[in-house]
């Protein structure tokens, strides 16, 4: 196996792997990505709910977000969740006719 390594990579795929992700359409790997992220978001809740048994559902969505946005991205998303909503333009909303 070779190793493609190079500033810009973060991981390398092996060969083999992409050459059958290769075979697949655009759709089957997306679905693949979708189901990993799925796989992902459940191995996180159980982990949360063994450490955790006292917490809801919603604590344990809560952290299964805070750990797969990361710290920053769920302060943000957090602190506009609990501020009221600003109202929407006609453009904004996507409203063609203004009503």
């Amino acid at each position: 196996m070779k190793w493609r390594l190079d500033d810009g990579q973060i991981e390398v795929v092996d060969e083999a792997v992409a050459a059958i992700l290769r075979t697949k359409t655009p759709a089957e790997r997306l679905a693949m990505a979708f189901a990993a992220n799925e796989t992902a978001r459940a191995l996180i809740a159980g982990r949360l709910r063994t450490d955790h048994p006292d917490w809801t559902d919603a604590q344990v969505k809560a952290g299964v977000a805070r750990r797969m946005m990361g710290e920053a991205m769920y302060a943000l998303i957090a602190a506009k969740a609990t501020s009221p909503p600003s109202p929407l333009s006609a453009a904004e909303r996507g409203d063609q006719f203004g009503m």
